[in-house]
């Protein structure tokens, strides 16, 4: 349903997208600078995939993704750059760990002990993006972009502070990001304004921040 949507979405643009760029908001020559937040992170997921009702239970990591955009105009219409992005995330929580503490004469038996237990999750990206502008007004430019490149990915987890050789691993299991987006910048002023896109895969689903043309 959601490939429906944005063929449907970048059909229109193409069909009628030349009717609104009478005074184009970007042009051949420009260059795009779009730093951004992105929501949701995967820690909304965590309280369902793990248990997270022990003592001093939370997530790891901002609520947000940070990144980047920079794209250049080779024309009118079409632009072509690079996105990153980065976000961390995961989880923590606190548990009685039995009999992992120091021998107790008294009870003869070794002492329980607290332990807190962490996982952290580091993922980057960095992707080739091409954009379509199917829409430019005074004030209004709206796209269609598509990317591809490369992710890394760092999880491990931690006992104590103590790296846990057992959890965790280094690299993603595909080291490819992907990412099919629609987007929109106002500007307020004739350099700067604001961004807000909409995309699957290769970063979070809703990004914004602010947009500076040069």
């Amino acid at each position: 349903m959601k490939k429906m949507i944005f063929a449907a979405v970048a059909a229109l643009g193409m069909l009628f997208g030349s009717q609104f760029s009478a005074k184009a908001q970007v042009e051949e020559g420009n260059f795009i600078i779009d730093p951004y937040v992105g929501v949701p992170t995967i820690n909304i997921w965590w309280k369902n995939l793990v248990d997270l009702d022990q003592a001093n239970s939370g997530t790891v990591g901002p609520p947000i993704g940070f990144g980047g955009r920079l794209s250049y105009m080779v024309s009118d219409n079409f632009g072509i750059g690079i996105d990153f992005n980065y976000v961390k995330s995961g989880y923590q929580y606190t548990s009685i760990c039995y009999s992992c503490g120091d021998w107790d004469t008294t009870s003869m038996s070794y002492e329980d002990v607290e332990q807190e237990y962490r996982f952290e999750s580091n993922v980057m990206r960095i992707m080739i993006r091409m954009d379509y502008h199917f829409v430019q007004t005074e004030n209004l430019d709206v796209y269609l972009g598509i990317g591809a490149g490369y992710k890394y990915a760092n999880r491990q987890g931690y006992v104590d502070g103590v790296v846990d050789g057992s959890v965790g691993w280094s690299g993603a299991a595909i080291p490819v990001a992907t990412r099919a987006a629609i987007g929109m910048r106002y500007y307020f002023i004739p350099n700067l304004g604001l961004n807000l896109e909409l995309g699957l895969g290769g970063g979070q689903i809703i990004e914004g921040g602010i947009s500076v043309k040069i």
